[in-house]
């Protein structure tokens, strides 16, 4: 499920370079882009050691939770601009870094089935990657001067909320 989403979330990221306002910006999401390379090599590398056909990752059926979640983010930002697509979006960028960062904390986190996300998500690289979207989500809101706040009151609560529901259907 995880593998689909990553590939919703990469035509979210693709929109937010087409609503991009300047080059910096469009900079921006596609060092987001990039960063989902080494997910996507983590969920690879799972297959290959669970032997798990990679052609089959494309014949995944979608679970509601998940698609409830990126089908939020695409509809927000189509009608929105990036501040409305990263608000949405820091649910999970944030998200990930805080809890890999908080389960590397744990003792013997390492002998955990799930050491290797832990470690990516806990990375100086994907730290990195979650305060770039702090940073970015800064810049956004300054240059919007709060004219909006409500709405991405209601968005970012939204995502939190499909966020959690796609985590719980695995549970």
């Amino acid at each position: 499920q995880d593998y689909v989403f990553l590939n919703q979330f990469l035509k979210i990221l693709a929109l937010s370079v087409y609503k991009s306002n300047s080059f910096e910006e469009i900079n921006r999401s596609i060092n987001f882009i990039k960063g989902i390379d080494d997910e996507i090599k983590l969920h690879i590398n799972d297959c290959k050691k669970s032997k798990i056909p990679l052609k089959s990752l494309n014949n995944i059926m979608v679970e509601k939770a998940n698609s409830s979640y990126t089908d939020h983010v695409l509809s927000v930002g189509k009608n929105g601009d990036n501040l409305d697509i990263f608000s949405c979006l820091s649910v999970c960028i944030i998200g990930y870094g805080e809890i890999g960062f908080n389960l590397s904390k744990i003792k013997n986190w390492k002998k955990s089935k799930y050491s290797s996300w832990i470690k990516m998500y806990s990375s100086k690289e994907y730290q990195q990657v979650a305060k770039d979207n702090i940073d970015y989500l800064d810049i956004l809101l300054k240059n919007n001067k709060g004219k909006k706040l409500n709405t991405l009151k209601r968005s970012f609560k939204k995502s939190t909320i499909l966020e959690r529901n796609f985590w719980e259907c695995f549970v």
